[in-house]
């Protein structure tokens, strides 16, 4: 059973209220609501039982997002499970926030292609005929439409399960279309971002970190750089000194990540990195929406006045094979 963005949100900040008020996580998780009840009353149950954070989560549905498990598995190790929880809080919320407007740039463009794959087969109702004169041929127009509109629900109802699954399918389409390809790369960003800052405030170790962080972001190239920054850390090297090697990280996240590194507010950085990149993300994302609606529009425009010239040419051949 799949559990929205924002009942996880409201999840993590009942707990997290919970947790700062000095109730224990077994408790917590008993009293918040959002996930299935059943799912929730088997954690706590096993907490009571004495399971380590990491074996709970195990047992945990797919309901709760890997990446998530990632970070509360840190934050269990080091007593530091509010501050996740809150971080948590906010990174579904934003999630949430993301896919409403994705969903709203949607609509409009799905009925306008709806609209074309409807209006394109009109003009093909028309029959002009010498000896029978003109007539509606309902059988015509729908044997036009079929062939259009199934295929594109098919491929439209295909990309839906593939999103919800995260398929690498559905970030190659992303990186080969203008736009998203810089929407993608920036919300990698944001991501890694986020989940820097919260596995340093989790006390993770850096080598963990980082590693974990990588995976969060979803980006193989950056996780495969981060799993490289990951293995350097463990040979007593600082991150800072790495990250010119990167081609995947940005010269302003490198600049500002070694600022922090040597000024010892890395979590404030890290927060900075985190809203300036999401703000990117943002505004790509709002680039995308404006924009190809109407170049779809204009493509639909085009089309059905291709159409209207070659009906009125029929129409016209028509009346002077009549009158002639």
């Amino acid at each position: 059973m799949a559990v929205s963005h924002k009942k996880l949100a409201s999840w993590y900040l009942q707990m997290a209220h919970s947790l700062e008020a000095g109730i224990n996580l077994s408790e917590a998780l008993r009293m918040a609501g959002g996930p299935p009840r059943r799912d929730t009353m088997n954690m706590a149950d096993n907490i009571t039982a004495g399971f380590a954070i990491d074996d709970m989560l195990k047992n945990v549905p797919s309901w709760l997002p890997q990446n998530d498990r990632y970070l509360l598995s840190a934050a269990g190790s080091s007593g530091r499970l509010p501050e996740t929880l809150h971080k948590l809080n906010e990174k579904h919320l934003q999630t949430s926030e993301n896919i409403s407007k994705a969903i709203l740039a949607t609509i409009y463009p799905l009925a306008v292609l709806h609209l074309g794959i409807f209006l394109f087969p009109v003009l093909d109702l028309m029959e002009f005929d010498v000896e029978t004169g003109t007539s509606m041929n309902l059988d015509r127009y729908f044997s036009a439409l079929i062939p259009f509109l199934l295929p594109f629900w098919f491929l439209l109802g295909g990309f839906i399960v593939l999103v919800k699954k995260s398929n690498p399918i559905v970030r190659w389409v992303m990186g080969i279309v203008p736009g998203l390809r810089g929407y993608r790369k920036a919300q990698a960003i944001a991501d890694f971002s986020f989940a820097l800052e919260a596995f340093i405030n989790a006390g993770a170790p850096m080598d963990d970190a980082w590693y974990g962080s990588g995976l969060v972001s979803g980006d193989p190239a950056l996780t495969k750089f981060a799993l490289t920054v990951s293995q350097e850390i463990k040979k007593g090297k600082a991150p800072g000194s790495i990250l010119d090697t990167s081609r995947v990280l940005p010269f302003d996240f490198i600049s500002l990540y070694k600022n922090g590194e040597k000024t010892g507010q890395l979590d404030t950085v890290l927060a900075t990195l985190t809203h300036q990149f999401q703000a990117k993300a943002n505004s790509r994302l709002a680039v995308v929406s404006f924009w190809y609606p109407k170049l779809l529009f204009l493509l639909l425009a085009i089309f059905i006045a291709i159409k209207v010239v070659g009906y009125y040419a029929q129409y016209f051949e028509f009346i002077y094979n009549f009158m002639d």
